[in-house]
């Protein structure tokens, strides 16, 4: 981990994207079944990895759960403390579809780390969660943590989330260690391309933003996968896609 050596402002992911927009949490009511129609809505899921106490719970509580600023209940069923699943609908322009989003929080007790795959191995995004007031929390995501992700399911969607940035700031300055290390790009080394983000489960700041951004961003990267495995499949084939038309390619000399 290199550090800088002179302090810099803390930059992390923007709630508004280069365009403009901002992402914004809507949420939705399950929609109706529609015979003969089972794609009528997206479904992720995404899952919170890191060490013990580092803010998990209470940062998925607080995306699940209503509080002053919501003006209306979610539509949310728990199934276990550690497991829950709600529908919203993203606002951004790019995906503007009912979406239902399946949350799930990991013990980061060591002694739990041998089931932790059985948890991600099916996540479209893994937010990979450490405590900005413990440097040790980071050291450890770095060493364990994301390592195990790349190993059990290299081909989801990672977040570098920092957490508990209310009790950050009050930190002396000498302590606030992230003000010497670009941060964002150790995310780019550790593979996350969803991102460096800064919360607070208490005030709420960037919770929001950051799942919707994950939920549009493995869409995205589900649907480039999917196509890629459907041109890979048609060339291997023999065919070729042009236009709404499939044409077959000779792959013999007759």
């Amino acid at each position: 981990m290199s550090r800088s050596g002179s302090r810099a402002l803390l930059t992390y992911t923007s709630d508004v994207d280069p365009n403009g927009h901002t992402w914004k949490l809507v949420r939705a009511k399950k929609p109706k079944e529609v015979a003969g129609d089972a794609a009528t809505h997206n479904i992720v899921k995404l899952t919170f990895l890191g060490e013990s106490a580092v803010g998990k719970t209470a940062l998925m509580k607080r995306f699940c759960e209503m509080d002053a600023d919501r003006k209306s209940a979610p539509t949310l069923v728990t199934v276990c403390p550690d497991f829950a699943h709600l529908w919203l609908k993203s606002m951004h322009p790019n995906y503007n579809e009912t979406t239902r989003l399946q949350l799930v929080d990991t013990a980061g007790q060591e002694r739990y780390r041998s089931v932790a795959p059985s948890v991600f191995n099916s996540a479209n995004g893994v937010f990979l969660v450490f405590d900005s007031t413990r440097e040790k929390t980071f050291e450890l995501l770095c060493s364990v943590w994301a390592p195990m992700v790349r190993k059990f399911n290299p081909y989801c969607l990672m977040a570098l989330v920092a957490t508990k940035f209310d009790l950050y700031q009050a930190l002396p300055p000498e302590q606030r260690w992230m003000d010497a290390i670009d941060m964002r790009a150790q995310a780019e080394q550790l593979d996350c391309k969803g991102g460096f983000h800064i919360v607070s489960a208490v005030t709420g700041q960037h919770v929001d933003a950051m799942v919707v951004q994950m939920v549009d961003a493995s869409i995205d990267e589900e649907r480039q996968q999917y196509a890629a495995v459907s041109e890979s499949r048609q060339r291997r084939d023999g065919l070729v896609l042009i236009g709404n038309n499939i044409t077959v390619r000779k792959t013999c000399s007759c």
